[in-house]
C-alpha cells in the first residue's frame, strides 16, 4: 500500500468508514452513525481539508510528488529518514503549525494546458 496523500470529503472519509465498519460485522444504521461522529469530532479531517485546498489545489505540483509532503532521501539532513519527516510533517499540519507549504509552485497557464495534456 503506498503512502500517498489524497484530498477527500468529509462525505467520501464516511462513506469509507461505514463500509470499512459495515465490513467488520457492523449493522448499517449504527456504522452510517459511528463514520459520521467520527469525522465530526475529528478536527484532523478539517485541518487537512483546509491545508491541501489553500496549497495542493493551487501548486502545479501532484501531492504524490511533492518533497514536502512525501520527502526523499535527497530531503532530508542528519538522522532523519524520509519516514520521519513525512510523519514529522503529517504531525506539523494536524497541529495548524503549517498554513502555507512551503514547497508550493504556484499553477501557471503552462502547467495547466500541460495537465490536461496528460
Amino acid at each position: 500500500m503506498e503512502n500517498k496523500t489524497l484530498l477527500l470529503t468529509n462525505y467520501v472519509l464516511q462513506r469509507i468508514l461505514k463500509s470499512f465498519a459495515m465490513r467488520m460485522g457492523m449493522d448499517d444504521t449504527f456504522a452510517d452513525f459511528l463514520a459520521q461522529a467520527h469525522v465530526q469530532q475529528t478536527p484532523i479531517q478539517n485541518v487537512w481539508t483546509s491545508f491541501l485546498l489553500r496549497n495542493c489545489s493551487k501548486c502545479a505540483k501532484e501531492p504524490g510528488t511533492c518533497t514536502f509532503l512525501n520527502p526523499g532521501p535527497e530531503n532530508t539532513r542528519g538522522s532523519a529518514t524520509p519516514a520521519t519527516m513525512q510523519a514529522a510533517v503529517a504531525t506539523s499540519v494536524e497541529r495548524g503549525n503549517f498554513f502555507d507549504c512551503p514547497a508550493l509552485e504556484p499553477k501557471t497557464r503552462d502547467s495547466a494546458h500541460k495537465a490536461n495534456d496528460d
